[in-house]
Order: C-alpha cells, then sequence, then structure tokens
C-alpha cells in the first residue's frame, strides 16, 4: 500500500518527539491542541490543518514538506533542502559531507571512491534480484547484506511466531552468520581494490 502524506506525517511527528524525549502531554501543551488530538494525528487518524502544520514545523525547526514526507530534509534551509531533494540524501547525510570537504579531505575521498565504484553496478540502480550473489561494488555488498538480513530477520520472527518450539538460537545465528560470511566476502574484494586505488595514489604522489 502506497504511503500518502497523512501517514509520514503520523509517523515523522511521533518520531520526532520520541528523539527529544518529549511526551505526548508536554507537545500538546507547547502546540496548544489536546492530548487527545495529538493522538489522533500520531496514528495517522486526522489531517493537520495549516496553522497546526506550521505550529508543529516551528516547534521541531523542521520543513512542512518533511513533515508530509515531501523531502527527507528536516532543515528549513532551502539550499541545503534543496541539496537533499536533488539527492535524496538526509540533511544530516549532506552536512556530514560537507564537514568531511572541510576538515577530512581523505575521508570524502573513500566516500567518492565507494560511490564512483557503484556507478557501473547495475544492482546499485535497479532493484535487487532474490540471489544471494554478493559480487560487485562495496555499496552492492553491503546494501545486499542489509536486505538479505532483514529478509531472514522476519523470516525467523515470523518462524518463532508460528510454532511452538520455534527456532533454536544457534540455528538463528547459524543463518545471520552465513548472510555475514557471504557479505564479508565481496567487501573483502571490494576493500582491496580500495587499498591499490590509494597505494597507486600515493606512490604517483612520490
Amino acid at each position: 500500500m502506497e504511503t500518502n502524506c497523512l501517514d509520514y506525517f503520523g509517523d515523522r511527528l511521533k518520531l520526532l518527539r520520541r528523539e527529544r524525549g518529549i511526551t505526548q502531554q508536554e507537545l500538546a501543551d507547547a502546540i496548544g491542541i489536546s492530548k487527545g488530538g495529538l493522538c489522533y494525528y500520531e496514528n495517522t487518524n486526522r489531517a493537520p490543518d495549516i496553522t497546526v502544520l506550521e505550529k508543529f514545523a516551528d516547534y521541531f525547526k523542521v520543513s512542512a514538506d518533511y513533515l508530509l514526507g515531501r523531502t527527507n530534509a528536516q532543515t528549513q534551509k532551502a539550499k541545503l533542502q534543496a541539496v537533499c531533494n536533488f539527492t535524496g540524501l538526509s540533511d544530516t547525510a549532506v552536512k556530514l559531507l560537507a564537514e568531511l570537504k572541510e576538515n577530512s579531505p581523505q575521508q570524502l575521498q573513500a566516500v567518492n571512491f565507494l560511490l564512483e565504484q557503484a556507478a557501473g553496478d547495475m544492482d546499485i540502480v535497479y532493484p535487487l534480484d532474490d540471489t544471494d550473489n554478493y559480487e560487485g561494488s562495496i555499496l552492492n555488498a553491503v546494501v545486499r547484506y542489509l536486505s538479505r538480513y532483514h529478509s531472514y530477520d522476519e523470516y525467523l520472527m515470523d518462524a518463532l511466531s508460528s510454532t511452538d518450539e520455534g527456532i533454536s538460537s544457534e540455528i538463528q545465528s547459524a543463518i545471520q552468520q552465513l548472510v555475514l560470511n557471504q557479505a564479508v566476502t565481496a567487501l573483502k574484494k571490494g576493500v582491496r581494490e580500495m587499498v591499490d586505488y590509494y597505494f597507486q595514489d600515493t606512490q604517483n604522489d612520490d
């Protein structure tokens, strides 16, 4: 089912409140609504009017577009939001890249390498298939590992809830370790390429 603005609003409102350690009553008092009204918003049972939406945005210092799911950038700064919208990165990620550019160019070079290495990896551009193949770029291996781990994690949770005995912790660990081993093998291959890349650059500088 496609997520709409109302779903985004409720989820992000709840997330922001919990991240800041604010109770429902405290937030409701700050906005000037009842606690019951806030519960309706957080449970996606009611859409806010423009005035209430503005109050929430101002209180959390985020954009209204973020609350409505139209952007992943929380920032109210137009230029930063434009970068986030163009790249799909969060404002936290964009700020980190900017800090790396200023204070740690070598680490930024590593980030560039990961992205450039993935440029020719079609599995990064298009949805992953259902195979356990971890070949490709380092980012491909990471994405595949996280995706596969999440799938097995859901499988294990379903199995635990659908059987009386469930699955032993040893079997759970073995399945998770198998997935991790597959990803690590691919990661080692990619890291070796990265080391060779940097070592070559160092030699050229000398």
